[in-house]
């Protein structure tokens, strides 16, 4: 992952946030948005070799994509979300390159704007054959 530097006004936004994510996940989560942005890309080296771990763990690993979207960027100053944009935009496509579309979102709410619900490892061929992941 490559490093970026913070400007005082996004360290600020990020402060509150990332506190609340930690203390909600007893700090088993991230803690930084750099943090964030390597388990995504550590899920996608995973699964680019084969994920090999239960579709519970893999739910776990995806939310973190789904807090950057949902939690992190929302509200975040412009140049904060141009620099995770601009981390995000090759990973995801390493991890679409990765998955099988999904006919429906087999996590989450059914949010079509959560994609990454709606795809998983190629390699889980019981899942996409039917189009759909049984939880």
């Amino acid at each position: 992952m490559r490093d970026f530097e913070l400007t005082s006004d996004e360290e600020a936004y990020l402060q509150p946030i990332l506190e609340r994510r930690t203390l909600l996940a007893k700090a088993k989560f991230p803690k930084t948005l750099t943090e964030f942005l390597s388990r995504w890309e550590a899920l996608i080296l995973e699964t680019e070799n084969g994920y090999p771990n239960d579709l519970a763990e893999f739910a776990n690993e995806v939310s973190c994509r789904e807090i950057i979207e949902r939690d992190i960027k929302p509200g975040a100053p412009e140049s904060l979300v141009r620099k995770i944009d601009s981390i995000l935009r090759p990973l995801d496509e390493r991890y679409i390159a990765a998955t099988g579309e999904l006919d429906r979102a087999w996590f989450g709410n059914g949010d079509p704007n959560l994609w990454w619900w709606y795809r998983c490892p190629r390699s889980w061929y019981q899942y996409r054959q039917y189009g759909k992941a049984d939880r």
